[in-house]
């Protein structure tokens, strides 16, 4: 007889052949469910929260160590044309998302194959429009000096996308982590935005 708290049973079959199967128990599987489903969401949760020790330093490395030389800039103008370029940066993650579905149609994959990348590409969208609007706002108020920053930000985004891609098509629950990388500096460059909209002014920076 099988002992309450067992994991495994023995069963024994008319050869006198023996098998180990699992505990069929409810109450021990729905146990063990639970603890396992726990651990799970525990481990997703701090990987979610590191993400705001991950994107600082991923912003200190870029502002630091980033190839990009960033040259004065000399009225609004320039400054818009810069932060359109970055943009160029910014669009890859949805066009390799776009052409992945593309080339997934074209080879005759079945719907439900194409589920995770189309999420992706929708999900990248809404997240790309909050970043061009940020962007864009954000280097029409930030000093010369920080101009640098910009680039950074769209970096750490498109980074994030990818990772998110990634995990959501592998391991879903841990999507958060890679959600945080490419929001936070989104939630950041609004506050920015939004200080700087409410300190200087909305004609700040504006000639007439």
């Amino acid at each position: 007889m099988t002992k309450p708290g067992k994991l495994l049973r023995k069963v024994i079959h008319d050869g006198g052949s023996e098998k180990t199967l699992p505990n069929m128990n409810p109450d021990v599987d729905r146990s063990f469910q639970f603890q396992a489903k726990t651990r799970m969401n525990v481990f997703g949760m701090m990987l979610t929260l590191g993400t705001f020790f991950i994107v600082p330093v991923l912003t200190y490395v870029g502002f630091y160590f980033l190839p990009v030389h960033v040259p004065p800039l000399l009225g609004m103008a320039e400054r818009l044309a810069f932060a359109l370029r970055c943009q160029g940066w910014a669009i890859i993650p949805f066009a390799l998302g776009i052409l992945s579905l593309m080339v997934g149609r074209l080879r005759g994959k079945e719907p439900k194959d194409l589920v995770s990348t189309e999420h992706y590409v929708r999900h990248t969208m809404e997240q790309y429009i909050m970043l061009f609007i940020n962007t864009v706002v954000m280097v029409t108020f930030i000093p010369d000096e920080y101009l640098k920053m910009v680039p950074v930000c769209v970096g750490i985004w498109v980074v994030g996308r990818f990772i998110y891609w990634a995990s959501y098509s592998l391991r879903p629950q841990y999507r958060g982590f890679a959600y945080g990388i490419a929001m936070l500096p989104n939630v950041a460059m609004m506050v920015y935005n939004l200080i700087g909209m409410f300190d200087p002014g909305f004609t700040h920076g504006l000639h007439k």
